[in-house]
């Protein structure tokens, strides 16, 4: 921010009382001064490649520059194989394939790592690349690849390196970012479930005892160790603490369970019934069917 201040001429007619300035006005003066030299700069627009010095790319959506990758992704002591490249296009390329393009367009001056499987992923062939770029360096390649890894949010960057001296070194590298967000395990709640409707009469009813035995079998079957189940038999209580998951399991097995014991009573009962009989002739016994 600029700062004009209007110079006043003094009047040489006037008194020489009337040519000072009152110290509030000079104090206020200096105080106004010191908030602007205090005042940020702003940023410049980016600059390019400080690398090749190359113009920045600028995005076709907002036509603005893109943002640079960050400074780790080049070491001081990389030095490119000095040739160009009149014309690159990748159209959703997997990184495997950009890999192997390059390497024979840059005549194997540079050496590309194999590509990473970290967190389960296989990069080079789940990953793919859209690219068109003219007359380019192979650090612009790679620094134009950053820049999109960077705009699209994907967890990936090139490095560039030279550890012998005399070769150059290329490797994809995983961002941290990448790993997937940890499992909160599920939340445990508790129930309590009544079973006494389940039981039935002997000899084909289940007691309290084979309920217990049977639900508790079913529970290890399915979970193991995991939750815990709890009976209260003078009650006929089953109580469960465990997941919802777990929790719905057990009210099915209720659920079955006191389906099996309606059956049997259904069966009961019509066991015990009269015999159904079909109509009898006149004069003659009943014939049953």
């Amino acid at each position: 921010m600029r700062v004009e201040q209007e110079t006043i001429q003094p009047d040489m007619t006037m008194k020489t009382k009337s040519r000072r300035w009152p110290a509030a006005a000079i104090l206020l003066l200096i105080v106004s001064l010191a908030s602007v030299s205090g005042q940020p700069a702003p940023k410049p627009v980016p600059a390019g490649n400080p690398a090749t010095g190359q113009p920045p790319l600028i995005d076709p959506t907002t036509g603005l520059p893109l943002p640079q990758p960050e400074p780790q992704w080049i070491d001081q002591n990389w030095h490119d194989p000095g040739i160009t490249l009149t014309n690159v296009m990748y159209d959703n390329l997997p990184l495997d394939e950009v890999a192997r393009d390059l390497r024979a367009r840059f005549k194997d001056n540079i050496d590309i790592l194999p590509m990473p499987t970290a967190f389960g992923n296989n990069w080079g062939e789940n990953i793919s690349i859209r690219l068109q770029m003219k007359n380019v360096t192979a650090t612009d390649v790679f620094n134009a690849m950053n820049l999109v890894f960077e705009n699209d949010r994907t967890p990936l960057r090139w490095h560039l390196m030279n550890p012998s001296g005399t070769r150059c070194l290329v490797q994809l590298c995983v961002l941290p970012q990448a790993a997937p967000a940890p499992q909160t395990p599920a939340p445990e709640v508790r129930r309590v479930f009544f079973v006494g409707d389940c039981l039935g009469e002997k000899p084909t009813g289940m007691t309290m005892k084979q309920i217990v035995e049977t639900v508790s079998e079913i529970w290890q079957k399915a979970y193991g160790q995991s939750g815990k189940i709890q009976f209260y038999e003078p009650a006929q209580l089953i109580i469960v603490t465990g997941t919802q998951e777990q929790i719905d399991f057990i009210n099915q097995t209720v659920g079955a369970l006191r389906d099996k014991a309606n059956l049997v009573r259904d069966r009961a009962g019509s066991a015990g019934a009269s015999p159904k009989i079909g109509p009898a002739a006149s004069g003659g016994a009943a014939v049953s069917k």
